[in-house]
């Protein structure tokens, strides 16, 4: 009997590490999964930052151009404010020395 007993219970013990190592594999199962979504996860944000990126540059293009337009306008604007002032002045002083 005596025997027996310790038979069942090394078998017990096996078993209970049996199970802990099922359990073990278990969790490495799900973190490996989880990893794997991380990595999809990780794939999609860097195609979206290489596409924001792309954006970026572009805008950049633009606004440069912009900016070359703007300036072109600004000098146009104060011309004409200078010669609608000149002239106002001119037609002015020439009512006013008649």
């Amino acid at each position: 009997m005596d025997n027996n007993s310790q038979t069942e219970h090394r078998l017990d013990r096996i078993e209970s590490k049996l199970d802990a190592l099922s359990e073990t594999i278990i969790s490495i199962a799900r973190a490996e999964e989880k990893l794997t979504s991380l990595e999809k996860e990780k794939l999609i944000i860097w195609r979206r930052i290489e596409h924001l990126e792309e954006d970026q540059k572009k805008h950049d293009v633009q606004i440069i151009e912009n900016k070359g337009t703007i300036q072109v306008l600004n000098r146009v604007f104060w011309i004409v404010i200078t010669l609608t002032a000149s002239t106002t002045i001119g037609a002015i002083a020439t009512l006013v020395l008649k």
